[in-house]
């Protein structure tokens, strides 16, 4: 029984002195939670706090709204005293009521700390904004989060698709998409050293669809815009992150791990060689040449874009020389994405990928060629493997809760008849460069934006829907990954044959005079 008592003090103890908020504040009075953080731990953290939505008196829900500076703040071991502040916009309600919720920091700490707000009535003028001070030591002494990033190459099979859904939560877009962007880049500037390349490169740089690009480019300083990412990028992942060449470079060894391990199996095999890819690479020699990296951008994409290679060569055919530049801000959309890139973590841009690559997947699977090719994958372990790690993973869950914070974070902004998200904001970007004709065009050969809700609605509950749509659109996207995978395909052992129809003697037994019970 003492036992037992001391272990009662112990809890409770624990409980007293976990973080907490707690706050009277004045009705309509803004709430500022200015945080102190310090990293206890040996690894280094990127700390991006969140709010779930608030529950009024225990029974009604409202969506949270905060402002996050800085939105993410590097704590390196051993480092203390750093602030970050949240302004909270609380919800409307009456004096004498109390609001709940809890302040978690995704990838670090998932146990939520409690906030707790009573409204009290408006005494005399109206109060200025109302500051709250909170001091976290990491690791929380309650915290069961996910741990830190560690992105190892031999954290493979089912482990390492969970491990990687979780810990997008805790990488802005901005790191993700740059490093897509430099893909791009490369991809561009191989295609340019051909014959074909140089003739599309040059006669593109004579239109005004080019200059505005690169105009825009250079008013938002594009190339710094990148090297300010990898260097915030770099300054966070481990080594071991930097050595695999970058986050997607993991995820295709990832993809191929599944070719010849056994997810049913405990032991698994080392990571694959994958070509080596360097984000870095490429970045100094093409310095701040703003002309060099938005040509290369548009040549990488019209390598993995019919739409796109086709546009760019009615521009260099129907609209050069020059003519004038369009009259609008061509700087504006841009100006409206790039800050959202460090707000938002990548979840948010994985999710509108993969909804992009299952409905083009889903597209080619009703062709010939992709039905008869997905029949194939079926048979391989590659094709088990994948649904397997996808069912246990249970991202078709992970898509739908993504694809919710999605639809509350525009309805919060205003936004709920959005299409689209980032992706549909920088096409629509594209497209106002173009020429008023080739505008028409574009929205006639197009495809609808990104329908995330449907593709989320369709998927729902089917791994092996999922998995198959991602995997046939990517082998539209990359000839390399189209030319591997049939290969894999083509490895697929035979349909086993369809099993003969059992044949009975037939007998005339109502003429008998047994019995039928017999």
């Amino acid at each position: 029984m003492l036992g037992e008592g001391l272990w009662r003090n112990k809890i409770f103890r624990m409980l007293l002195n976990s973080p907490k908020i707690q706050v009277k504040i004045p009705q309509n009075t803004p709430l500022i939670i200015r945080l102190f953080l310090s990293n206890q731990t040996d690894d280094i953290l990127l700390l991006r706090p969140v709010l779930e939505d608030w529950l009024i008196e225990s029974h009604t829900v409202v969506c949270s709204q905060i402002t996050v500076e800085p939105a993410y703040v590097t704590l390196y071991p051993g480092q203390q005293g750093v602030t970050q502040k949240i302004i909270l916009q609380l919800p409307p309600v009456q004096a004498e009521q109390s609001l709940r919720s809890q302040l978690r920091f995704p990838g670090w700490q998932e146990a939520g700390i409690p906030v707790q707000v009573e409204i009290l009535p408006v005494m005399g003028q109206r109060n200025q904004a109302q500051i709250t001070d909170l001091k976290l030591a990491f690791p929380l002494e309650a915290a069961q989060g996910v741990g830190g990033l560690s992105l190892n190459p031999h954290r493979l099979g089912i482990i390492g698709l969970t491990s990687a859904l979780l810990e997008l939560d805790q990488i802005p877009s901005r790191w993700l998409l740059a490093e897509l962007l430099i893909r791009l880049c490369r991809q561009g500037e191989v295609y340019r050293q051909t014959e074909e390349g140089e003739v599309l490169w040059e006669g593109l740089q004579e239109t005004a669809f080019f200059q505005s690009g690169a105009i825009a480019s250079s008013t938002l300083q594009f190339p710094q815009w990148i090297l300010d990412t990898l260097v915030k990028r770099q300054d966070f992942l481990s080594a071991e992150v930097n050595d695999a060449g970058g986050l997607v470079t993991l995820w295709e060894g990832w993809l191929w791990s599944l070719v010849d391990n056994d997810l049913e199996q405990t032991e698994q095999s080392n990571l694959p060689n994958i070509p080596r890819f360097q984000p870095e690479d490429g970045v100094k020699e093409w310095g701040s040449d703003v002309q060099r990296w938005w040509g290369n951008l548009l040549l990488g994409l019209s390598q993995i874009s019919p739409l796109i290679n086709a546009t760019l060569h009615r521009l260099v055919e129907e609209f050069a020389p020059v003519q004038s530049l369009p009259d609008s801000d061509i700087s504006y959309h841009l100006n409206l994405i790039l800050p959202s890139l460090d707000i938002l973590p990548a979840r948010w841009l994985v999710v509108e990928l993969l909804a992009i690559l299952g409905q083009q997947g889903e597209i080619y699977a009703q062709t010939e060629n992709g039905s008869q090719l997905l029949n194939q994958l079926h048979r391989t372990r590659f094709f088990k493997n994948g649904v397997l790690a996808v069912a246990t993973a249970h991202l078709p869950r992970w898509l739908h809760i993504s694809q919710q914070a999605t639809s509350a974070y525009q309805d919060s902004l205003g936004k709920s008849d959005h299409p689209g998200g980032l992706i549909y904001t920088a096409e629509q970007w594209f497209k106002s460069l173009l020429p008023d004709s080739l505008q028409a065009d574009w929205e006639e050969s197009w495809a609808q934006p990104t329908n995330l809700e449907g593709f989320v609605e369709r998927m729902e509950r089917e791994s092996d829907r999922i998995f198959a749509a991602v995997i046939l659109g990517l082998m539209q996207l990359s000839p390399q990954l189209n030319t591997r995978l049939t290969k894999i395909a083509q490895q697929a052992p035979e349909s086993p044959p369809a099993p003969s129809k059992p044949t009975f003697p037939l007998e005339d037994i109502l003429s008998e005079n047994e019995s039928l019970q017999r």
